[in-house]
């Protein structure tokens, strides 16, 4: 990219990241004007070649200077590389030299390697930093060896960014929608469900996951593989991602499980690093069977063998296959700890096939060697590779209508099955189904299977869907001959064509008209029931609320009367109580008496 400010003004012309963004960073748009011109990195390698700023699991190598080489006759050079974009412009570079030496991807392709040609063995052959920057150091090639090969060491070339979609994440299979649980040092938990957040990307997935008010901080990881997540609540806990009930999208992820401790800035941190490789450690008593375990083991979509040549030092070799096809499914494979180098058999890529010639021309690819629709209705195959054009034939075939044929007797099959539950009749139990009996039913029951068995006139030879094929068993239900129905369709393309589609009587109109009479918006059989049935509704929700009107009225009047009897008892037993203490008087005596 290229920004060019196109005011007269003279201050200066700058370009920044927004809040929480690197954008600008990633396109190379913040480094200083040339003038009133900013001009971006480079974005695009090429098809075969990666570039430098991909390495680093994505932080890229940095500014590069020169590197010292010396070959094996003790002849050495200075490698000017500060303008290389890219790993095969530091190869070029490396190569144009002049000191025999052959610059190349090492034996696992994760990184470089040097190749003395001179044969010649007074000196080591020898990369070493030219400048300050620590050119050599940055590429993995520092180093002093007795011997014709340098192997240079991993460049984490960056495999995942927060563009990887989740659909192709990992192994190819992708990343299940679901619901994980994350757990900090400090006992605070959060859910992150990627279903509801309709989440497509990795940069979705982390985005997710910084959001939450937890003590945790998640980011791509440094080797550019996968996500990690590193514990920021300093807590006393163990940091912890689960699945919720029988769901994997942690797994899918690879952070299900709990942290390690991982020194990060001479600090020690909890971390669990989401890394997409698979790595293998073998035992030193283990050996090359037990490797060919561990490796189908895994689970990763990767097949090991061992090959035999039966004698000879490398009598045994150890053989491995992806199991995704196309590009998707490249090897990547360091084996140098073990002693290993591989060499690649067949490369991992997609097939391609350009459509048309000159600037028109479309370029298609394809994993599996074959493409549907690359036009509408035409699905081809791959058989063969030619850089010549190639022209082809194309013809009808009927397998379209054979698997829109199939769908159609399974869905009425299906409808046949729904129809028995629905209006089924238990004499033993005196039991029946919701829709027994409905006059409905029995219409669309009549009706399809009258349109199914109906012969049609006046739409070339082909009358009926017996003849394609499709036959009613005893029980009402389709069966469908695919094998009747090509027969037919090579023999008379044009009258099963006109059979399904002439506007009048083809078979495609009839089905329609009787759709639309059954199940159309407008006055069909099942709308105007339904109509009918709401109106059923609502005349008895009517009926129910006045009846709850006057069933309240009763009550209340029920109430009173209750409330008044009440009244009256509680009166009559003051009464008795006042009664109750009446007492007799003694008699008055005079003192003349």
């Amino acid at each position: 990219l290229e920004i060019v400010d196109l005011t007269s003004g003279s201050g200066a012309f700058s370009v920044s990241n927004g809040v929480g963004s690197e954008v600008a960073t990633q396109l190379g748009l913040t480094e200083s004007a040339s003038g009133d011109t900013i001009s971006g990195r480079r974005l695009v390698s090429g098809l075969k070649t990666t570039l430098l700023h991909s390495l680093g699991g994505g932080s890229g190598l940095g500014t590069l200077g020169s590197i010292t080489l010396t070959n094996r006759s003790g002849a050495s050079a200075s490698v000017d590389l500060a303008s290389a974009e890219t790993l095969d412009e530091v190869i070029d570079a490396i190569n144009r030299a002049g000191l025999g030496l052959r610059a190349q991807y090492n034996s696992s392709r994760n990184g470089l390697q040097l190749v003395d040609t001179t044969g010649a063995n007074a000196s080591n052959l020898i990369a070493a930093d030219g400048d300050p920057t620590g050119t050599a150091t940055k590429l993995g090639l520092a180093a002093s060896v007795d011997g014709n090969v340098l192997q240079g060491s991993g460049l984490n070339r960056q495999v995942v960014n927060r563009n990887t979609l989740l659909a192709e994440y990992g192994t190819g299979s992708g990343v299940s929608l679901g619901t994980f649980q994350i757990l900090d040092s400090a006992g605070q938990s959060a859910t992150v469900n990627l279903k509801f957040l309709e989440a497509t990307t990795i940069g979705d997935v982390i985005d997710a996951i910084n959001g939450l008010s937890l003590g945790v901080e998640a980011q791509i990881n440094d080797a550019g593989d996968g996500i990690v997540l590193v514990d920021t609540a300093g807590g006393s806990g163990r940091l912890t991602v689960s699945d919720i009930g029988s769901g994997r999208t942690a797994a899918d992820l690879r952070i299900a499980g709990a942290a390690t401790d991982v020194e990060v800035d001479n600090q020690t941190q909890q971390v669990i690093n989401g890394s997409t490789a698979y790595r293998v450690t073998l035992a030193e008593d283990e050996t090359l069977d037990d490797l060919v375990q561990k490796i189908n083991a895994l689970g990763a979509k990767v097949s090991a063998g061992v090959l035999s040549q039966g004698s000879g030092s490398l009598a045994y070799r150890l053989s491995l296959s992806s199991g995704i096809s196309g590009k998707a499914g490249e090897l990547l494979i360091d084996g140098s700890e073990l002693g290993f180098s591989f060499q690649e058999l067949a490369p991992a890529q997609d097939a391609l096939v350009q459509l048309g010639t000159g600037p028109a021309a479309t370029l298609f690819s394809s994993a599996t060697n074959r493409w549907d629709n690359i036009v509408d209705g035409l699905n081809v195959t791959l058989a063969g590779t030619s850089t010549d054009p190639v022209t082809m034939s194309i013809s009808l075939t009927g397998n379209g209508a054979a698997d829109a044929l199939q769908t159609f007797v399974d869905n009425y099959n299906k409808l046949r099955d729904k129809l028995g539950t629905y209006t089924q009749f238990n004499p033993d139990a005196g039991t029946k189904g919701t829709l027994f009996g409905s006059q409905e039913t029995l219409r669309l029951d009549t009706e399809l299977s009258r349109l199914i068995t109906g012969r049609y006139f006046g739409v070339g030879n082909v009358q009926s869907l017996a003849e394609l094929g499709v036959s009613l068993d005893d029980t009402g239900k389709l069966s469908f001959d695919k094998n009747k129905f090509q027969a037919r369709y090579a023999a008379d393309p044009e009258g099963v064509v006109e059979y399904f589609t002439d506007e009048t009587n083809g078979f495609a109109a009839k089905a329609d008209a009787v759709l639309e009479r059954l199940v159309g918006r407008d006055g069909s059989a099942l709308v105007n029931r339904a109509q009918v049935l709401s109106r059923q509704v609502e005349d008895f929700t009517d009926r129910i609320a006045t009846w709850d009107g006057r069933l309240e009225r009763q009550r209340e009047r029920l109430l009173n009367d209750f409330y008044r009897i009440e009244l009256i008892v509680s009166r009559i037993r003051n009464n008795m109580t006042a009664v109750s203490q009446i007492q007799a008087l003694p008699p008055f005596y005079s003192s003349g008496n």
